[in-house]
């Protein structure tokens, strides 16, 4: 069992902006294999005074209240000056305690802004060291292109500092930072760190005449099952429906692209399939003005040498879905067992 907290900025059905978050929590809530100890929110697809209402919103639809939500911080420079932590919030207490209660158990999966985490971080000192992994969604190694059309980075670059103390596990190089200070000395304790970048993201596009085809198979097997009433699997199609459908259309409107990206799925899938990507153990370099990018500044790792104190520090950054075909399977059967535990 993977015990999970999903740290996200959910913003599934709200005009204008991405559902992605809202296909990774539906895919995490189909999997057998994941514990969800609770959600954490965060800015980035939008201000957390949305992205927190969305979330217990689409939590209450799908028959999921249960599940404990903790609201995060808004972005740093909105709380200047009022005298407290920017970043200390419900969320970053709740993974405070957790990681704390439970070490080397839990995982994390990232994929809105990380300031949450930093948040725990400062809380904890050693929130780094007792997570057992962390998934971020985020991050660029080059240009984001989408149809000859740049998307710039949002995750990472929504919150620079926080970014770079959470890839760095919290101990950032001193030359990342601009900060006086000596080189790390080992530290091989630290949590697993694994980026699905954007650039990954992009060889997984959900066309219109795939999710079309999905919304049918789940209709035609509720149907068949004879215990659908009158509000089960159509019900879940048509919710489905309203909440992705736009965002189809608002992506072909930007980008003239028939489909859209599910950046955050990709991660999800990752937690419970490593196995259907390409993984690649990759130096880190990146320093704060990178980060303000999002931009990952990297490179190849030779040999499989322990972190030596000089200043580089080793992730997991996977290059390529190795296996579409499982990919979209996979992805599938975790939205259509969501489905399964749709209100009657």
């Amino acid at each position: 069992m993977i015990y999970l907290i999903y740290d996200c900025d959910i913003t599934m059905g709200l005009p204008g902006r991405d559902v992605d978050d809202g296909l990774a929590l539906l895919y995490l809530l189909g999997s057998p294999q994941i514990r969800i100890l609770g959600i954490t929110t965060t800015f980035g697809n939008s201000t957390i005074e949305e992205v927190h209402p969305c979330l217990l919103s689409v939590l209450n639809d799908l028959g999921h209240s249960d599940i404990p939500a903790y609201r995060g911080a808004p972005r740093p420079e909105e709380t200047s000056g009022r005298g407290s932590e920017p970043r200390d919030s419900e969320a970053a207490r709740f993974l405070a305690d957790t990681v704390r209660q439970n070490p080397g158990t839990v995982r994390i999966l990232a994929t809105g802004s990380p300031t949450n985490l930093l948040g725990a971080y400062r809380l904890n000192p050693g929130f780094f060291h007792d997570v057992k992994e962390i998934v971020f969604m985020g991050g660029i190694v080059g240009p984001l292109l989408i149809n000859s059309r740049e998307m710039k980075e949002l995750n990472f670059a929504s919150d620079p500092e926080a970014a770079l103390y959470a890839l760095y596990a919290g101990r950032p190089p001193a030359a990342s930072t601009g900060a006086d200070a000596p080189p790390r000395t080992p530290d091989p304790g630290r949590c697993a760190i694994t980026v699905i970048s954007g650039n990954l993201c992009l060889q997984a596009r959900l066309s219109r005449e795939g999710f079309d085809a999905f919304l049918d198979q789940i209709s035609e097997n509720r149907a068949q099952s004879n215990t659908a009433g009158s509000h089960g699997g159509k019900g879940f199609a048509t919710y489905l429906k309203e909440k992705i459908l736009p965002w189809f259309s608002w992506i072909e409107g930007l980008y003239g692209l028939p489909g859209f990206h599910a950046w955050d799925a990709t991660a999800a899938l990752y937690i419970t399939d490593p196995h259907l990507f390409e993984t690649a153990t990759v130096v880190l370099h990146s320093r704060l003005d990178d980060l303000g990018s999002g931009f990952l500044r990297i490179e190849p790792t030779v040999g499989d040498p322990a972190d030596s104190g000089d200043n580089s520090w080793r992730i997991n950054l996977p290059k390529q879905i190795r296996d579409m075909a499982g990919y979209w399977r996979t992805l599938f059967d975790g939205w259509r067992r969501a489905g399964e535990a749709w209100p009657q």
